[in-house]
């Protein structure tokens, strides 16, 4: 992973959680008319997704409990919540999952990934 691709990842973690931060709890668990999920479920998703897709398929320990995974995969209802304890760990915890990469990034590279085609007809080797 280059330096370039880390700011990029950085800002983008940065940029959610300052949106994030303009919400209550309560408003992120809603979800809104016409919708099918939540603020919190897209934050989750967001967060479980990178690991996933990048300790997963690599067969590496990821770095959120397996519960919170389960809840917020693809293929979940939308309507999946966690506590607002357990929002505000993940938040904190958000930007450093971008460093947690960035250092694992080597091994994770030589490491044999599990074959993945995405929703978007893109297969990730």
């Amino acid at each position: 992973m280059n330096q370039f691709d880390l700011n990029i990842l950085k800002t983008t973690r940065k940029n959610i959680l300052e949106l994030l931060d303009q919400c209550t709890y309560e408003q992120v668990c809603k979800i809104p008319e016409g919708f099918s999920n939540s603020i919190l479920w897209n934050f989750c998703h967001t967060a479980i997704v990178q690991q996933l897709l990048m300790y997963g398929l690599a067969e590496k320990e990821m770095l959120i409990e397996k519960e919170i995974i389960d809840l917020f995969r693809k293929g979940q209802s939308g309507q999946e919540t966690i506590s607002e304890k357990a929002y505000n760990d993940l938040k904190a915890q958000f930007l450093s999952f971008a460093d947690k990469l960035n250092d694992d990034y080597a091994d994770i590279a030589k490491r044999e990934f599990k074959i993945y085609p995405t929703s978007y007809n893109i297969t990730l080797h």
